[in-house]
């Protein structure tokens, strides 16, 4: 039995609510906000802003993970 078309039909279906497209722009919204202030005060090579972008990502992720997922549960 092929789920596919099941699931993609369902996906399609959910992003059709108003609710979840605004959820999507706004996290893609706030995503470029962090962004955006990370890379504000750099004044580096490329080198240095991409370790110190990955650093600060992996910092955020860290804490996201920490955040969510207790909120999950």
């Amino acid at each position: 039995m092929n789920v596919w078309p099941v699931i993609h039909r369902e996906l399609r279906a959910e992003a059709r609510h108003t609710f979840n497209y605004w959820l999507r722009v706004l996290g893609a919204s706030v995503l470029l906000l962090i962004v955006g202030i990370m890379m504000l005060d750099q004044q580096a090579n490329a080198a240095k802003l991409g370790a110190n972008l990955f650093g600060k990502l992996n910092t955020a992720l860290f804490i996201a993970i920490w955040v969510l997922v207790p909120l999950l549960q």
